[in-house]
């Protein structure tokens, strides 16, 4: 299912952008698929800000693997392009690429770099498609078939994902009780943190709870509300956070939210 409270990681109010639920046989390792429609008039560039996400993209006939973010990045894409994303579930990556996610933080990396001949055959065979909701099918059907390798359970990073997402007004030290909920160490959850989302635990709460701010900002009166609600100190706090992660004052990156 489709992670609640994210905002897609373009975060741009520019062209036509639509998700949906995955093939049910997939929900256990694919979050969610995405398609996003560009305008055919020129546009400067694309917001891509830090959501804590893998994804595999699909986009002129190739397939890339978007590695996660720690700050954000502009991309310039054709006009009229097609962007088709499968967003894997938190940690699953790692299991399907078979490499840390500290490999591939903050890049862009061709799929083929990775699976050789399969990310071609899988690339060519969605290409096939008539339509982007049809190469999105042949994306999953060709993951479909990959998915009987792909056995480990990444229950315990979901579960750190999904607490971290969360407001934690009344919990001082989040990444503390999210270590002695999984029943391991501080030193261990760093370390597993790091090979499933690509930086620690702290990096990571940062960024969801910059997404929460994404999420919930328009709703809220004023950013010192917003601020108290989602978990920053003061509206101070949340202003160098928002400018540390997407290099823009608040205000600005909300006019970038569709």
């Amino acid at each position: 299912m489709a992670q609640p409270n994210h905002i897609d990681h373009r975060c741009s109010a520019h062209g036509d952008y639509a998700e949906a639920a995955p093939d049910a046989a997939l929900r256990r390792h694919i979050a969610l698929v995405w398609i996003h429609r560009l305008p055919c008039e020129p546009e400067p560039s694309v917001l891509v800000v830090p959501d804590g996400c893998i994804d595999l993209l699909w986009c002129d006939s190739t397939l890339s693997v978007a590695g996660p973010d720690r700050v954000a990045r502009r991309q310039v894409l054709a006009p009229g392009s097609v962007v088709v994303g499968l967003r894997f579930q938190p940690g699953a990556a790692r299991h399907w690429l078979r490499l840390p996610a500290t490999d591939i933080v903050d890049q862009r990396i061709a799929l083929e770099d990775i699976w050789g001949a399969d990310a071609r055959r899988l690339a060519d065979e969605a290409g096939i498609g008539q339509d982007p909701e049809d190469i999105a099918r042949r994306l999953q059907r060709g993951l479909r078939r990959r998915a009987e390798d792909v056995t480990a359970d990444d229950r315990d990073m979901r579960m750190l994902f999904a607490q971290l997402s969360q407001s934690h007004d009344s919990m001082p030290c989040p990444v503390s009780a999210a270590a002695a909920r999984l029943d391991v160490s501080p030193r261990t959850l760093r370390r597993r943190s790091h090979d499933a989302f690509g930086y620690g635990p702290k990096t990571l709460e940062r960024i969801l709870r910059f997404q929460r701010f994404l999420a919930t900002a328009r709703d809220a009166d004023g950013l010192a509300d917003c601020a108290a609600a989602i978990g920053y100190a003061d509206q101070a706090h949340l202003s160098r956070e928002v400018k540390r992660l997407s290099g823009l004052p608040p205000t600005t990156i909300l006019d970038h939210i569709a």
